[in-house]
């Protein structure tokens, strides 16, 4: 699932650059998605996203990676 209303990408989009306000110039940061745990060999527990994560990019799959990269200026 992803947030797609435009009032979502908006406020997430926001977000981020709150995290790009305080990142050096020139740097990255490399955000990854919540794993999906198993109970045993054959059964998963019900999924639930990174809070950091889902806050930063609405993205609520397991095995996403984000990159924020803020070049200089």
């Amino acid at each position: 699932r992803f947030t797609s209303t435009l009032k979502g990408i908006a406020m997430f989009k926001a977000r981020r650059q709150k995290v790009f306000a305080k990142m050096q110039d020139n740097s990255i940061a490399i955000l990854s998605a919540a794993p999906m745990q198993h109970r045993n060999s054959d059964t998963e527990h019900p999924y639930r996203q990174d809070s950091h994560f889902l806050y930063l990019t609405g993205f609520d799959e397991s095995f996403a990676i984000a990159v924020l990269i803020k070049q200089g200026n």
